[in-house]
């Protein structure tokens, strides 16, 4: 008994083109998951005069090593207070209570998060897709 096997250097040449394509793909990727974020968090950001708003900031995803990483972030200096909320204090000091946090970052993260098993998965096959592999 015997049999042939064929288009094994087509499916190796195929995965070395995904192989090769995959960091470029991952930052892409990367990228489009921030650009997402950003928007969402802009949007749940409560507006007063805007200032907050406005100064969201991320960076395009880098490279590690192994790891792809992004930052993202907002220099106005009270911005964690909205976040995490604060306490109010009247003029002796005293605490007189708490202002909840709006949590627009967190909040948005989560729901990401949530999310990514599915939005891997369809990134894989559609990477595998482009590299006819799939």
């Amino acid at each position: 008994m015997s049999f042939k096997v064929s288009g094994l250097n087509e499916f190796e040449r195929d995965l070395a083109k995904v192989m090769n394509d995959m960091p470029s793909e991952v930052m892409r990727f990367m990228n489009s998951l921030t650009n997402e974020l950003m928007h969402y968090v802009k949007k749940n950001t409560p507006k007063d005069t805007g200032h907050l708003r406005r100064n969201w900031f991320f960076r395009k995803a880098l490279v590690t090593g192994d790891n792809y990483f992004t930052i993202i972030g907002n220099n106005i200096e009270y911005a964690p207070y909205i976040e995490y909320g604060h306490r109010i204090v009247n003029r002796k000091g005293q605490t007189i209570g708490f202002v909840e946090g709006h949590y627009m970052l967190q909040k948005n993260i989560d729901i990401i998060n949530k999310q990514m098993s599915r939005r891997l998965a369809d990134f894989l096959d559609d990477l595998l897709k482009k590299g006819k592999l799939a």
